[in-house]
């Protein structure tokens, strides 16, 4: 983890910790499908987040196994220790009411020298949200998203569009709690022709 990743992580705790006590969680769950803004990064895999929260603050790192990076003896992908793993601060806030937040993200994975870093802003008003980021891959080479997102009865439908190579995806996706459980369910598509259906199992635990 380089020192800007440790001191935007730090930096979060420490000021959430000074405002109020901080709320300690832990997710776990496993996804049929790996896909994030419609690429598929994966197969099935479990995943595993922790997170600290206190006055508007929070940070955490999220992981997943995914089985995409490493090969196995054959040469084929899927080997057991291809993990990706994101750390992540923010702050979120309302102005004037509507919601405001600015967060950072770092894309890390255990196999090959692929990383990015993201910072976003996203500003939502009742059931509407538009996010803006601006990212950075390993080679220094930068990409943009807008992605705008609504609420509607029991869905949520989402839009992303990347402004460097004109990709762009939609779905929309539901949820509901099933005992201790959530289960959420995603149906998406991309602009190179891709469909995709994912379920998401997971289970929340405050520490």
């Amino acid at each position: 983890m380089n020192v800007l990743k440790k001191s935007l992580l730090a930096s979060a705790v420490a000021l959430s910790s000074a405002t109020a006590v901080a709320e300690l969680s832990m997710t776990i769950g496993a996804v049929s499908d790996y896909v994030y803004r419609g690429f598929s990064l994966g197969d099935a895999g479990a995943y595993a987040s922790i997170d600290v929260a206190s006055g508007g603050f929070y940070a955490g790192v999220w992981a997943i196994s995914d089985g995409y990076g490493e090969s196995d003896a054959g040469g084929s992908f899927g080997g057991a220790s291809s993990i990706e793993y994101d750390i992540y601060a923010g702050y979120e806030t309302e102005i004037a009411g509507v919601g405001v937040g600015i967060g950072y993200t770092a894309y890390e994975y255990t196999y090959g020298d692929g990383a990015e870093d993201e910072f976003s802003l996203s500003l939502s008003k009742g059931p509407l949200s538009v996010s803006f980021v601006d990212g950075e891959f390993a080679d220094d080479s930068d990409y943009e998203w807008l992605i705008v997102g609504a609420e509607i009865g029991p869905f949520t439908i989402t839009y992303g569009e990347e402004d460097e190579s004109e990709y762009d995806y939609a779905e929309i996706s539901a949820g509901t709690d099933v005992g201790a459980m959530s289960l959420g369910i995603t149906l998406g598509g991309n602009s190179e022709g891709e469909d995709y259906l994912v379920l998401d199992l997971s289970t929340g635990i405050d520490l």
